[in-house]
């Protein structure tokens, strides 16, 4: 037999007080009857009722394109936050390894207070700068700017 036969499940008459409508599908015989008696089996439900479940779940899960639309938006939204909350954890830490190198790295172990404050103030301006560039939706090269004013 082809795929293309198709196999009338007959269905059960309905009382209207079910709230139920009559209606007869015709399902090719091959892989998606078979699927459909598989689920059916396994939860121990009629084909029909199965059938049913499964129009049900396929009609739900496309929704309106604007819907699914919506729903893209938001969910790129929703990563977009994640990802900047990331990026400015990744700065600070960044920050705190180029203050500690600055501090500590190469320097003699009693580093004076005044090349702590000379750190502390280079690292300000460093962050003021960048924070200026994201805020202005700008992507530059900080070390070539830091080059010119440090």
């Amino acid at each position: 037999m082809s795929t293309d036969e198709s196999l009338s499940l007959p269905a059960k008459p309905r009382t209207p007080d079910q709230g139920f409508e009559r209606i007869t599908v015709n399902v090719p015989r091959g892989a998606l009857l078979r699927r459909l008696k598989r689920e059916a089996a396994a939860n121990g439900a009629s084909v029909s009722a199965t059938a049913v479940r499964a129009l049900a779940r396929g009609l739900a899960g496309k929704g309106d394109a604007e819907d699914r639309l919506l729903k893209l938006e938001r969910r790129l939204g929703d990563h977009m936050k994640a990802s900047a909350r990331d990026a400015m954890i990744s700065q600070e830490l960044l920050v705190v390894v180029a203050r500690t190198l600055l501090l500590h790295g190469g320097l003699d172990e009693d580093a004076s207070e005044t090349m702590e404050m000379r750190v502390d103030a280079m690292v300000d301006r460093m962050l003021a700068r960048v924070l200026a560039n994201i805020t202005a939706g700008r992507v530059r090269d900080i070390a070539a700017a830091n080059e010119g004013q440090d």
